[in-house]
């Protein structure tokens, strides 16, 4: 059997055992017998296998393993930085130990006047997206621990959680010195000049990460770029294997000029699966956020109307893509040298109406797990949070999200940890426009954003086509010129 929890209830099981407050038995025996619908704490709490100071203590100590992470992977990247010199960084590490981590990092530069509030807003984004890998790295070996422990198999090593994980002067996340260093899958059944099935070439390196790597490539008869994404082997057996098949199955059956489209997939002859998608010769939305911050209205709102156009596209097909953000978000000068736009990676797709798509395509669909939030915490609409039933509108709030980011150079909840953010979703107002960038914007803009980001999907625009009316009716009159803006940097 498989059991299937957040990766805070992983951890809190972890540490119950180490510290021996909970026998590993008694504890095999709870997640083998796990109610569906109820959480590890439940168990602990209703059974009273804990006294609820132990397990609030316990309960705790996760919370404080989580932000340590956090506070450590950041301090990693101000050190990168080299905005800060190093003995000024360990006298302020050392201040917030001494505090019990009651004050962040982050508040103590503020306080020092060490960095300004936008650098520390901007660093705080690139540590968000360390600690997201991390703890999805976390989370995986995790599960793979929990399976040794309810099969009561000790043969595979023991799993690094947090509880392994102390904040020293010059030490880095778990298995890292430097976590600000990217993943490069490094394959060696895959190389540049590598022949597919007699049909393909791969060219160069574009990136890589956890699943696998993206290469530039062409078609061997007609010369023709495309990029080709290979999945790493030892994935094959995983859920983010299916989620590989899932982009090939709902990408390949998408054709608009704001989508990757994926055109084909195979097997190499040692074995390795890939799939041949557009190449597209820019760089996503968020290196364009890190080069320059805000964007200009006008180029906000360009871009934005491409992002509905393709969407509603995908809405069509009864599709909700679940992950918009801006790496996911690919930008390219056209002929004319406009900024265009195509949509990217539909791995965590869901089809609403799944049996008629699969009779279409002659395939299965995998979905996602029910009762497992999905998406990127950044960009997640309430309703998925929530794990309610969602429909395309929780892809109109993501986008509200990115609009927010496009006019201000942040996101609306630029928290630390996942439940921060989580939990601005859910009941957070979003700061005003105005307030989060010192610029002052149109009512009708602000209007606008704040529909898209209202919690109930019934009060926000119920379709990109409104959205898109909104835009062309009420915004794009007044963005010649930009009112209020003055000169912006950017492009």
């Amino acid at each position: 059997m498989t059991v299937q929890l957040k990766l805070n209830d992983w951890i809190l099981v972890r540490n119950l055992i180490e510290s021996g407050k909970v026998a590993e038995k008694l504890m095999r025996m709870i997640l083998i017998h796990l109610p569906e619908g109820r959480t590890i704490t439940d168990v602990l709490r209703d059974q009273n296998v804990l006294s609820s100071s132990d397990l609030e203590d316990s309960q705790q100590e996760v919370e404080q393993q989580s932000r340590r992470l956090s506070e450590s992977a950041f301090a990693d990247v101000i050190k990168g930085s080299k905005l800060i010199d190093r003995d000024t960084l360990k006298q302020l590490l050392k201040k917030q130990r001494e505090g019990s981590f009651v004050s962040t990092l982050g508040e103590l530069l503020e306080e020092k006047k060490l960095l300004s509030e936008p650098q520390i807003a901007f660093y705080q984004d690139e540590t968000l997206r360390i600690v997201e890998e991390a703890e999805q790295e976390i989370l995986d070996m995790s599960e793979s621990w929990g399976q040794t422990l309810i099969t009561g198999s000790n043969e595979s090593s023991s799993v690094n959680t947090f509880a392994h994980f102390a904040l020293e002067e010059d030490q880095g996340p778990p298995a890292t010195k430097n976590p600000s260093a990217e993943f490069v899958y490094e394959e060696p059944k895959i190389y540049p000049g590598l022949i597919l099935n007699d049909q393909y070439r791969t060219m160069t390196f574009i990136g890589g990460g956890g699943m696998g790597a993206v290469y530039k490539g062409e078609e061997i008869p007609s010369k023709k770029t495309y990029a080709i994404k290979f999945v790493r082997d030892d994935l094959k057996d995983s859920s983010h294997y299916e989620r590989f098949e899932r982009e090939i199955l709902v990408a390949s059956a998408l054709i608009h000029p704001h989508i990757v489209q994926v055109h084909d997939a195979g097997e190499t002859n040692n074995g390795v699966s890939y799939f041949v998608m557009d190449y597209v010769p820019g760089e996503g939305l968020d290196s364009l956020f890190r080069k320059h911050g805000a964007l200009s209205l006008k180029l906000s709102f360009q871009l934005l109307c491409q992002i509905l156009d393709g969407l509603d596209y995908v809405h069509s097909k009864n599709i909700v893509h679940r992950d918009l953000k801006p790496a996911n978000l690919l930008i390219y000068n056209d002929d004319s040298d406009n900024k265009q736009l195509k949509i990217a990676d539909f791995g965590l797709a869901r089809v609403l109406n799944r049996e008629q798509r699969e009779q279409e395509l002659g395939k299965p669909i995998f979905v996602t797990i029910a009762g497992v939030m999905t998406g990127t915490p950044a960009y997640i609409a309430p309703e998925t949070i929530r794990e309610d039933a969602i429909d395309h509108r929780a892809d109109l709030y993501s986008v509200g999200v990115i609009l927010f980011e496009m006019l201000t150079g942040r996101k609306p909840f630029p928290f630390m940890t996942h439940m921060a953010i989580i939990a601005g979703h859910l009941s957070d107002a979003p700061p005003k426009l105005a307030s989060a960038s010192n610029k002052l914007f149109p009512s009708a803009i602000q209007s606008f954003l704040d529909s898209l980001l209202e919690k109930d999907p019934d009060d926000r625009p119920q379709s990109c086509q409104d959205a898109l009316t909104i835009i062309k009716e009420e915004i794009f009159p007044l963005l010649e010129p930009d009112p209020g803006q003055g000169p912006r940097e950017g492009p």
